[in-house]
């Protein structure tokens, strides 16, 4: 229907002119198509901020005694995740590991000494 009509259209008006008004009705389409689709997703977006926030706003303060000297995304993570704890057994592992690695090279040399 829309297409006859603009046939109609373009045999009153010639066919270049009919042309750049099936060209600047496609514009328009497409830029309204575009706005609401980004209309769409900023509403979204606001929305997730705003849920976020409310859930942010319910948390209790950190649980530890002394307050966090790093602060940022690793302090964000701290809250849940004990990091103290874990970097200090991480480093004991280690110094396991190089006594092991100690004592192993210290049997190969007596091993090749005697």
């Amino acid at each position: 229907m829309f297409l006859l009509a603009l046939a109609g259209i373009g045999a009153a008006m010639g066919s270049k002119r009919m042309i750049e008004t099936v060209i600047c009705l496609v514009k328009w389409a497409v830029h309204t198509i575009g706005q609401t689709v980004l209309t769409v997703v900023d509403f979204i977006a606001t929305a997730l901020i705003i849920a976020v926030n409310a859930i942010v706003a319910f948390l209790p303060n950190d649980p530890s005694e002394s307050p966090d000297p790093i602060g940022g995304p690793l302090g964000m993570l701290n809250y849940f995740i004990p990091m103290e704890f874990i970097v200090g057994n991480f480093g004991l592992l280690m110094v396991a590991w190089v006594l092991y690695r100690l004592y192993e090279w210290l049997l190969r040399w007596a091993k090749a000494e005697g």
